[in-house]
């Protein structure tokens, strides 16, 4: 919880495991009574389809998630979303950025298409084909693109085109390494505070009080790098809930 309304969660990759954890998330989220939700999926290569379909579902109520479609219509597959997903109803904005790939795409322009979602960041990666890896015999193989992801609003997902944010939000590759390294070290800070060894008040400051007007890179008074993408985010999502 970043505040008392808003929760984050974030998404590394799409394994076989992620749904378990996602559901544990939003229960757990549903639990404290957020109100409003920030999916964060910069740096996200991708995965599997199927969990990408299912995470969606998780906030969108009904309609098309996302299509695969090749030159063979009696191949194509159209993934639909089905009603009840606890997220429904949550206003909520997804983090993407260079580093959102495939899979991260797919959930990406669901949300978004369905106007569940605002997108928040930079340009994603661009990885809208399916390919399939045929062996050809010592050692090598050919890859072969065979069909493409296409959106709910029936646009593809383009290779290397990428998906545009709805507020574009740049950070250097300096500031996201940062960021990452901070992430890593407030997850082993946790882990001493959880063993007694980290006093409450050497406890990191939440990113979203990294000061206003401060250049990409800058750090906050308590030495916190600033995240503003994140700082963006919320900053729609208080809008949002201000207004309703």
């Amino acid at each position: 919880m970043l505040d008392s309304a808003i929760a984050l969660i974030r998404v590394n990759s799409f394994t076989a495991k992620v749904m378990d954890e996602m559901n544990d998330a939003a229960k757990g989220l549903l639990e404290k009574n957020a109100r409003a939700v920030i999916l964060d999926l910069r740096g996200n290569p991708g995965g599997l389809l199927d969990k990408a379909v299912e995470m969606a579902d998780l906030f969108v109520a009904e309609g098309v998630i996302v299509s695969v479609k090749g030159r063979n219509p009696a191949r194509n597959v159209v993934f639909r979303a089905r009603k009840g997903g606890p997220l429904e109803q949550l206003p909520t904005v997804v983090l993407v950025d260079e580093g959102s790939a495939s899979a991260s795409e797919i959930v990406a322009a669901a949300l978004r298409d369905h106007n569940r979602a605002m997108l928040v960041g930079t340009r994603t990666f661009g990885k809208g084909s399916v390919q399939n890896v045929i062996p050809l015999g010592d050692g090598e193989a050919l890859k072969l693109t065979t069909a493409k992801y296409y959106r709910p609003s029936d646009k593809p997902i383009e290779d290397r085109h990428g998906i545009l944010p709805d507020i574009n939000v740049p950070l250097s590759r300096e500031t996201l390494i940062a960021l990452r390294n901070q992430e890593r070290e407030d997850k082993l800070r946790g882990a001493w505070k959880l063993s007694g060894q980290l006093e409450e008040e050497e406890k990191p400051a939440p990113a979203e009080r990294a000061e206003d007007g401060k250049e990409d890179g800058a750090t906050d008074r308590r030495g916190r790098v600033a995240d503003y993408q994140l700082k963006a985010a919320l900053n729609v999502l208080r809008w949002q809930l201000a207004a309703k």
